[in-house]
């Protein structure tokens, strides 16, 4: 039976697109984007798998810095990005089908701000 391996990697937010197109051409994919708030801002985690392993990039981000989208990488981060951008207030530019803020009916802006 084959090994489970996990990997998770602090990168600069330069090193994101570089690393993420690397891994397409490779044949990994995307199995989330996963946001979470800090003092300063925020830290994302972009999960890639192939066959049994599991790598992990994160960024770290201040609140105003604009985060790429990986979406002319992988086109099925659109909806983790517009929810990213819309529930936490990350701005992410160029997303490939952007929602600009309107994926969900939410009562308050940015909820998890």
């Amino acid at each position: 039976m084959a090994k489970l391996t996990y990997k998770v990697d602090d990168i600069d937010i330069g090193e994101l697109m570089p690393r993420c197109a690397a891994y397409k051409g490779y044949g990994w994919r995307l199995c989330q984007i996963h946001s979470v708030r800090t003092k300063i801002g925020y830290e994302l985690t972009y999960s890639l798998a192939k066959d049994y392993e599991l790598h992990n990039f994160r960024v770290t981000v201040e609140e105003t810095e604009e985060v790429p989208s990986i979406t002319p990488i992988y086109a099925c981060a659109w909806m983790y990005e517009n929810e990213i951008a819309e529930l936490f207030g990350v701005n992410i530019e160029n997303i490939r089908l952007n929602y600009d803020r309107k994926l969900y009916k939410l009562n308050v802006e940015t909820p998890f701000k």
